[in-house]
């Protein structure tokens, strides 16, 4: 059996109003997958309602920039269980 990591990411961009944005640290998610990766785990990132996840504005300013747009390509999770996953 492959061992397997199922990573969850949010698709909300606002806390309660479009005056508090907020999103995915994108180093948290790199971070984790680069660590499942160098022990060749298979993983998939999913979010809630499928879709694009926003990314967390205050992670995109210097010293943090990371010049990407948002993670695209998520997937619902339909069919994901935990017993899917190792971690």
């Amino acid at each position: 059996m492959s061992r397997r990591v199922l990573h969850v990411v949010s698709n909300v961009a606002y806390y309660d109003d479009r005056s508090h944005p907020t999103g995915l640290w994108l180093s948290e998610l790199t971070h984790a997958f680069d660590v499942f990766a160098e022990k060749s785990y298979e993983q998939r990132i999913v979010s809630p309602k499928g879709g694009s996840s926003p990314l967390e504005p205050r992670a995109l300013k210097w010293p943090l920039l990371d010049a990407s747009e948002g993670v695209a390509g998520e997937q619902e999770p339909h069919g994901a269980s935990v017993g899917d996953g190792a971690a």
